[in-house]
């Protein structure tokens, strides 16, 4: 199993770990729409859902500082299922983590080279967020209404 065992993908940049977390924060919606931040840890999970041929995938993201006295980001993914011990990889589960991991790390190094040091004003908190359609928020979105959709909500006759 060691000779297939893939390395995480990486991608070095020349701005500070706070930085490259809020680029990381900005990035993510490329892959997905929900995800479980942790702040402290500069960490941030999130599952790709269940395809038809394959089951879904636990991704993570994290930023460390270099050696070079940037940032890292890392992500590296695995198998939700699989068999036997340690749960090998599925037939499809690679292809979409290497896709999912290029995405991220293209949305990131476009959000760097955009905002640079600036996007690291994103205000940190832990807890679970919501995308909104433009940026992640601390607050849910609204419920949804009761009853078929285009149906106008009445009160039922008395």
């Amino acid at each position: 199993m060691g000779l297939f065992k893939r390395r995480p993908r990486q991608q070095e940049y020349a701005v500070s770990v706070e930085a490259l977390w809020g680029a990381l924060k900005v990035g993510l919606p490329a892959v997905t729409m929900t995800a479980t931040f942790y702040e402290d840890a500069r960490r941030v999970k999130w599952t790709m859902d269940k395809t038809g041929f394959d089951w879904a995938e636990l991704m993570s993201a994290r930023v460390e500082a270099s050696r070079e006295g940037g940032a890292v980001v890392t992500v590296q993914g695995q198998s939700a299922q699989g068999f036997g011990p340690g749960g090998q990889p599925s037939m499809i589960g690679p292809g979409r983590r290497r896709k999912a991991a290029a995405a991220l790390l293209a949305a990131v190094s476009d959000v760097v080279s955009r905002f640079g040091e600036e996007v690291a004003m994103v205000p940190s908190t832990d807890g679970y967020r919501y995308w909104n359609g433009r940026e992640w928020t601390l607050e849910p979105p609204p419920p949804a209404p009761h009853g078929p959709p285009g149906r106008p909500q009445h009160s039922p006759p008395r």
